[in-house]
C-alpha cells in the first residue's frame, strides 16, 4: 500500500514537472513571436539577439530579409567582471 502511494506521488511530480515545461515552451514562443513582429532585421541594420546563460552570454547579429546571421560573439562573463573590476 505504501509503495502504491509513493508511485502515485511520483506519478503526479512528474505530469507537473512535464505540464510546466510545456507552459514554459509556449511561453518563451509567445514573447519571440511579439518580439519579432515588431522588429526586423536588415542588411544595413541587423537584429540583435542576446541569449544568457550561467556561464556565458551570446550574442548574435540576424539579417531576417536573407535568413542569415551575420556575426555571432559568446561572451564569457567571468572576463567582464574581471574587466569591470580593473
Amino acid at each position: 500500500m505504501l509503495v502504491n502511494k509513493l508511485e502515485e506521488k511520483q506519478v503526479k511530480l512528474q505530469a507537473k514537472k512535464e505540464a510546466m515545461a510545456l507552459s514554459k515552451e509556449y511561453r518563451r514562443k509567445r514573447i519571440k513571436m511579439r518580439v519579432r513582429k515588431n522588429i526586423d532585421g536588415t542588411a544595413t541594420t541587423p537584429r540583435l539577439s542576446v541569449f544568457r546563460s550561467n556561464k556565458s552570454i551570446y550574442a548574435q547579429l540576424i539579417d531576417d530579409l536573407a535568413g542569415t546571421t551575420c556575426c555571432q560573439l559568446p561572451l564569457l562573463i567571468n572576463l567582464l567582471k574581471r574587466k569591470g573590476q580593473n
